[in-house]
């Protein structure tokens, strides 16, 4: 079982993609207000509720993002130079850029950022001194920390989870059994994933005649049908004052297909005393190797069914 934790106390971001929003733009005073002029930084709000183009307010990144993507684009700029997008309250000269422009020309880029307390980012442009240039900023997604754990069931969770559905047991009994005709009817059962329903009981009647008993399924409602398996599923029981044939084998068992089972009186012959019936199908989930078989399971050598 691949396990995708990072580890208690290390949680790794995860990226969220927004529809494009504006929430700067300087030529129209969104945002802030007048162009940037050279060495002097300012702070833009990301988080909360933030001014958007072309009007109104919006929470575009939520509080607690850890990074914004956006595409940063400069325009109208007086002389060349760069800008540097930067975590609000960094200090001294940026050593980086993050779109370099030329005079009169407008300069986009798309950057990833990690934001600065209380959800801000600093933009820094360097040029001559005095000159200046409009910076527009549009949010295209953020990242959000995130312990991947939750995302994927542990080894033990997914044992715990085969272990509940290897308990399923469907079960049924009854009394006044009558040649050829569906008895001991289980309740239906649906899986929710692959899965083989491993059978036992059989037919109980008093009589001179022989018992023959098998074990029949229905899918979604249709007619009962015979189950097929490698080994026999019919025993017939020696003529006598009594008889008793029981039955085992499988049924494999497709998912979200709802599922009957009983146990048909094939043969009871001439006897016309107290029967009866039991049958279990224990439910497992199926191994998925081609062409696994359900475990082998022998006919019991006895077997006692309540009869009324």
């Amino acid at each position: 079982m691949a396990q995708a934790g990072i580890g208690a106390g290390d949680p790794k971001p995860v990226f969220v993609s927004v529809d494009p929003e504006r929430i700067l733009d300087t030529r129209s005073n969104l945002g802030l207000t007048g162009k940037f002029t050279s060495d002097s930084p300012r702070d833009i709000q990301v988080t909360g509720n933030v001014a958007v183009a072309p009007s109104g307010t919006k929470i575009v990144v939520p509080a607690g993002a850890v990074a914004v993507v956006a595409n940063v684009t400069v325009t109208q700029a007086d002389r060349s130079g760069f800008l540097s997008v930067r975590p609000a309250g960094a200090t001294g000269v940026p050593t980086t850029s993050t779109v370099n422009f030329t005079k009169g020309t407008t300069e986009p880029n798309a950057v990833l950022m990690k934001l600065g307390p209380g959800g801000k980012l600093q933009l820094y442009v360097k040029m001559s001194a005095g000159k200046s240039a409009h910076v527009l900023f549009d949010i295209v997604g953020y990242t959000m920390d995130h312990d991947h754990d939750d995302r994927y069931y542990t080894e033990s969770e997914v044992d715990e989870a085969i272990a509940a559905r290897s308990t399923q047991v469907v079960s049924s009994r009854d009394t006044g059994l009558t040649r050829s005709d569906p008895e001991c009817i289980t309740a239906p059962f649906v899986p929710d994933f692959a899965m083989v329903a491993v059978f036992s009981g059989g037919l109980y009647a008093e009589g001179p005649g022989p018992v023959d008993s098998r074990v029949q399924f229905s899918a979604d409602g249709s007619s009962w049908s015979e189950v097929t398996a490698t080994w026999s599923l019919r025993q017939t029981a020696a003529s006598g004052a009594y008889g008793n044939a029981p039955v085992v084998g499988y049924k494999n068992l497709e998912p979200g297909v709802s599922y009957r089972f009983s146990i048909d009186a094939a043969n009871l012959g001439s006897n016309t005393g107290d029967s009866g019936c039991q049958l279990t199908a224990t439910i497992h989930p199926r191994t998925p190797t081609a062409g696994a078989r359900a475990p082998s399971q022998a006919a019991p050598e006895e077997q006692s069914f309540s009869v009324d």
